[in-house]
């Protein structure tokens, strides 16, 4: 059986975009709780800032903060509906946490567990469907001050470290709770996880 790891994150993300609807333009048919814009409506960018942990068979190893490092994301995506959507996400930055010498990325003296500091850096290119559970459930609203966003999907993951190559399928998963600010701007706090072979490390 395969092992996997995990690496999941905390980033605040500040997404620009909107949703076009446009009453005078158009008119809404019946039973219709919303417009549908061409194919060039309804981007969004985001970038993102936040921390995040590695989860491997060491986990209990050391502090909680000698598992913790910094995560940075960017991403741009398109609403086809207010309900359904899919974006591109590039993620990552580095990872931290113990591990033994059979490892690559270990540094420093051993701690009394016979274990090793470990550090590597890695990114993660995925794309994700996004379903805005909000819009399912109470239907489209652009003054809704809070959307709840689940999302998942796949990507490719790579090491970043000289002389290192590992690439591996990656899945991703989350939720992404967003906060409306104007018409063009949503301040969002996103929990997600990445789930990869064990190999990677």
């Amino acid at each position: 059986m395969m092992k996997k790891i995990i690496i999941a994150s905390l980033c605040v993300l500040f997404s620009v975009g909107t949703f076009a609807q446009n009453p005078d333009q158009q008119e809404l048919k019946p039973n219709e709780s919303y417009l549908v814009g061409s194919l060039k409506d309804n981007w969004f960018f985001s970038v993102g800032v936040g921390a995040q942990t590695y989860l491997g068979e060491n986990y209990t190893t050391g502090s909680l903060l000698g598992h913790i490092s910094p995560a940075f994301d960017i991403a741009i995506g398109k609403w086809f509906t207010p309900v359904m959507g899919v974006r591109a996400q590039l993620s990552g930055f580095n990872a931290r946490g113990y591990n033994n010498l059979s490892s690559p990325y270990v540094s420093g003296n051993p701690n009394d567990d016979g274990t090793y500091e470990m550090g590597f850096g890695y990114f993660n290119l995925h794309a994700d469907f996004l379903f805005n559970l909000s819009a399912q459930l109470g239907r489209y609203n652009n003054e809704r001050c809070y959307e709840l966003i689940p999302f998942a999907g796949f990507g490719w993951a790579a090491l970043l470290n000289d002389g290192i190559a590992d690439n591996e399928l990656a899945f991703s998963a989350g939720i992404i709770n967003q906060f409306r600010v104007n018409d063009r701007l949503d301040i969002k706090l996103e929990l997600k996880g990445m789930l990869v072979n064990q190999r990677f490390d």
